[in-house]
């Protein structure tokens, strides 16, 4: 579902992403893709020097963060169900119990 028009909370990665872009040149003599090698470099020196925070962002940019695992559960700790029906609500079954007994 997207965002109600005029939301403007995407805008803001966009702002400190720019300003990293900035930042980055400005500190390589305006060429953006010198600095981001040289942010490269000193990342990958770091993690082969063993610091375990760079071997992380390495694994996390290469193959990706892994799946966060998420459980819900009653206040007894049990699983909740969850059901998905698909189609008109005509088509729906009932998921009420059969009246079995007979008058």
């Amino acid at each position: 579902m997207a965002a109600p028009f005029g939301n403007q909370n995407g805008l803001k990665g966009r702002i400190w992403a720019e300003a990293l872009r900035r930042a980055i040149s400005r500190k390589a003599n305006g060429d953006l893709n010198h600095g981001l090698d040289s942010l490269a470099d000193k990342l990958v020196q770091s993690a082969l020097d063993g610091e375990q925070w760079a071997i992380l962002e390495l694994g996390n940019r290469l193959d990706g963060k892994p799946a966060q695992a998420v459980s819900i559960e009653d206040p007894d700790g049990q699983p909740i169900g969850l059901a998905v029906v698909y189609g008109r609500t005509e088509d729906r079954v009932s998921t009420e119990a059969p009246n079995t007994l007979s008058s």
